[in-house]
């Protein structure tokens, strides 16, 4: 199926420039039609993307000697947490409209995008994030802007407030589906009291507010990678987790669906992975901000200018003309925020 695309085309000054470019677009392997118009500098290409690549019709305006039309944009992405999570929305980004190249860093939770301004915008890769289950904070690009401390922290308080929550009914889930196993006294005693189906009952209000509380983030995230084929551990914590508390749900409502000798509930399984995972995460973003934080305060200590003696006399260089006097590990700092 053909792709019909137009890309803006700078330095053309006669219709022989605009000729030069036809021809040379007319030429690669996979374009069935080009036409350029000197007035509006835009080229029309009609091509098949099995075989050609709009990079490499780029490539090709550039190796005629103009300019292709392209942009660039740096934005934030929240919400990854592994290198699977950065890599699905890597792809997805490649794969939009009029995106030429595309890079995440998990790292610094930024993504950086060379595309066609005539196909997408800003605001068009901002919704691919979105449907690829992240979301993209309203903050400065830029890398002397301030700390993304801001948002940061903002996640880390959800984290927080979700593990305090999970644990305020997991802990005692755990007691009671744990301590009876280790003291068969307490056991009999509880069986005796209670009864094995008003426990179960118990267990599973417990287990509830966990599952579709704090737990209800692993069933947004784990669908959208699901939907994008590409499941991750939010995936594994959703499946096994509802797995967990469905059956457990079908023992408590309708035992008699069971052998007698099957008829176990699992409710704090589902209560404690779910707590587990969520107390992971908050580390992980407390970590991943001091990383940050540290790897920033460490450029900022570059001076603005060096005095340089040369000759017996002194000169002032600034920032961007001082390469040769930045360390190596200012160089490598400054390379991973900027990925």
């Amino acid at each position: 199926m053909s792709q019909t695309i137009e890309l803006g085309v700078g330095g053309m000054t006669c219709a022989n420039c605009s000729a030069r470019v036809e021809r040379r677009l007319k030429k690669v392997g996979g374009v069935q039609d080009a036409a350029v118009n000197l007035a509006t500098e835009r080229a029309t290409v009609t091509f098949d993307p099995a075989q050609v690549t709009p990079q490499a019709l780029v490539e090709t305006v550039r190796a005629a000697g103009y300019e292709p039309a392209t942009a660039e944009t740096d934005f934030p992405v929240a919400g990854m947490t592994c290198a699977n999570c950065s890599a699905r929305v890597e792809r997805a980004l490649k794969r939009a409209p009029g995106v030429l190249t595309a890079g995440v860093n998990l790292a610094t939770e930024r993504a950086s995008v060379t595309y066609l301004p005539a196909l997408t915008t800003p605001d068009t890769l901002h919704g691919v994030v979105t449907d690829a289950g992240y979301s993209v904070p309203q903050r400065p690009a830029s890398l002397d802007a301030a700390p993304e401390s801001d948002s940061r922290a903002a996640e880390a308080a959800a984290l927080r407030r979700d593990v305090r929550l999970s644990a305020l009914f997991a802990l005692p889930l755990l007691l009671i589906a744990m301590l009876p196993m280790l003291i068969m006294p307490l056991h009999m005693v509880l069986m005796g009291a209670v009864g094995e189906r008003t426990l179960n009952v118990l267990m599973l209000l417990l287990a509830a507010p966990v599952q579709f509380g704090p737990g209800r983030r692993f069933y947004r995230q784990g669908w959208a990678a699901l939907r994008h084929r590409s499941p991750d551990m939010n995936t594994l914590v959703m499946i096994g987790t509802t797995a967990a508390f469905g059956y457990s749900l079908l023992v408590t409502v309708a035992p008699q669906l069971f052998p007698s000798g099957t008829r176990h509930v699992y409710f704090e399984a589902s209560g404690v992975v779910i707590t587990l995972v969520l107390l992971g995460k908050y580390f992980e973003v407390i970590a991943r901000g001091r990383s940050s934080d540290a790897m920033r305060a460490l450029l900022n200590l570059q001076p603005p200018v060096a005095h340089v003696l040369r000759g017996g006399a002194e000169t002032d260089r600034s920032e961007e003309h001082t390469s040769e006097l930045q360390s190596p590990m200012y160089l490598v700092c400054r390379l991973l925020l900027e990925k």
